[in-house]
């Protein structure tokens, strides 16, 4: 919703501020790699948006193409 309204970019960084854990152990980075992903087109971002809710189970190319 607030990449629909705002932007990627505002989007992102709410992402950084409010899913991201703030703090993380010792040497662990303090970024994430899938907030980083940002594909341009509708269908990889509805992928990566269905993996992401999807975690919990095995997740086959065809589960993502659908």
């Amino acid at each position: 919703l607030i990449e629909d309204d705002l932007g990627a970019t505002l989007a992102a960084a709410v992402a950084r501020q409010l899913v991201v854990y703030h703090r993380r152990p010792g040497g662990q980075s303090q970024y994430s790699l899938l907030l980083a992903l940002n594909p341009s087109s509708d269908r990889m971002r509805a992928a990566l948006s269905y993996a992401r809710e999807h975690l919990h189970l095995p997740l086959s190319v065809a589960d993502l193409a659908d």
